[in-house]
Order: structure tokens, then sequence, then C-alpha cells
């Protein structure tokens, strides 16, 4: 067993349970107050017959769900695994005041795209184009172009509120999202393989990490068209005093929800 991490390894303990058990009507029960082992739990419960129960949650929160009684489809339990890692755990960033529960009701339109995450190492073009219209949908707007949403959103507030909007609040550009979604699938895949004893595993380095294990961040933002004409040098950088939005100023979906593509 290559596992790295206890989280899998305990997935894979239950199938091993499950597979050499003979005794009808037993239940197998994981302690977890993670959702990622949750997730992939969940999702093992999809491909074996077994009995699991999940023991969930901490002190007074604690409950037992019982697996074979879930109502998610098997669709959405496949999907379960792309999605949490996309939209945060343990080793994936979260997108800012995006909580679970909203990102969950609008990845019903995604299951397919989140279905794909860690399907293989390999990320299809059309994946790529699929998730970053889902973030426009998280963020209230519609098309493909995280950029565009960026530009709408940003100039929508400094005209209706004449000030400059806390840019955490905005989506994230392309290339930040591009490798967002590969080091998405990189854990996607780890967590699809959970069940078996040895994992096909690449370098980090090669999926949206640094050598050293750090996050890999984009070395350009501006279009290549316009690297050649800007002059970026410390030299002329100008700093500006903004009145930005204060911290419990938030740009609901609501609010967003008229941008037009």
């Amino acid at each position: 067993m290559n596992h790295e991490e206890a989280d899998t390894k305990l997935v894979s303990l239950v199938r091993h349970a499950i597979e050499n058990t003979d005794e009808a009507d037993t239940k197998y029960l994981v302690r977890s107050s993670s959702g990622d082992i949750d997730i992939p739990v969940i999702f093992l419960s999809s491909n074996l017959t077994g009995d699991i129960v999940l023991d969930n949650g901490r002190s007074n929160s604690r409950k037992l769900l019982h697996l074979t009684h879930c109502k998610l489809n098997p669709m959405q339990k496949k999907a379960l695994v792309g999605f949490h890692a996309f939209t945060g755990c343990d080793q994936n960033s979260s997108f800012f005041r995006k909580g679970k529960k909203n990102s969950w009701k609008k990845a019903q339109n995604y299951l397919g795209s989140f279905s794909q995450l860690g399907e293989s190492y390999d990320i299809p073009n059309e994946l790529y184009l699929d998730l970053e219209a889902f973030v426009c949908h998280l963020y209230g707007g519609k098309g493909n172009n995280v950029d565009k949403l960026r530009s709408e959103i940003f100039w929508k507030t400094l005209r209706t509120k004449d000030r400059v909007i806390e840019l955490s609040l905005l989506p994230p550009c392309r290339k930040s999202l591009m490798l967002h979604i590969k080091r998405s699938n990189y854990i996607s895949r780890i967590w699809r393989q959970a069940e078996v004893d040895m994992m096909v595993i690449e370098k980090l380095s090669d999926h949206g990490w640094n050598e050293d294990l750090s996050l890999c961040w984009p070395s350009q933002f501006l279009p290549d068209c316009l690297v050649s004409d800007v002059d970026v040098s410390q030299d002329n950088v100008t700093e500006y005093d903004f009145d930005t939005d204060s911290e419990d100023e938030v740009v609901s979906d609501e609010a967003n929800s008229d941008i037009e593509e």
C-alpha cells in the first residue's frame, strides 16, 4: 500500500473489510470529522454493496449517516469527489465567501464536468471550459470567460457605488483558475483511487505546485499582446489609495445576476 494520507488509506481498509467479511448484515462504521474522509467514503459506497455507516461530526453535532439510504443518485456521488476538491478542501483553496451549500445547488447543471475531474491526470480542454463556466455561474454571471466577468463586476460596482470593489470578491482570473483546476484534478484523481492498495501517483510539480510543494502562481497576468508594450518595472509602479469596500460588504449573486455575457 502506497497511500500517503490516512484519509485514503481508511477508504482502502473499508473496501478490504467488506470484501473479506462473509457474515451477513454486517455494518461497517467509519469515524470521521472531516469532509476529506466523508467524500471518498460516499463515493466508495456507490461501488460496494456493504452497509457503510459514517460516524460524522464532533461533540454534540455527531450523527450517524447510513450510506445505503443516501438520497444522492449515482451521478451526484461520482461528481461529489470533483466538486469537493474544486470548491475547497484541506489541500486546495476555496472561492472566497462561496459556501458549499450554494455551490452544490449551482453544480447540479455541471455534474458531468465534476464527474470527469480525477478520471485521469490529463484534463480535456472541454473540461477547462465547463469548469470556467461553472465559476462564472457561481459569481452570478453567464458564459465561460472569467476575465470578462471580472471586468464587468469591477466596472459595474465602480459605476453604481462609486468605489473600487474588494478584489477578493471577484472571481479568479483565467490563469489562476487553470492552475486551480489542475490541483483539483490531481486531488480528485488521488481520491478516486482511494479503494486500491497501490495508487498511480504523479509528481505534484506537474499539477499546479512547485518542486518545493508551494503553490504555483501565474508569472504573467497581462495578455501576451500587451506585455511588450507595457513597462511593469518597479520604477514605474504608482501606488493608489482606493476607497475599497469594507469587509462586511459582499457582492451577492443577485446583485450580479443581471450581468450579461
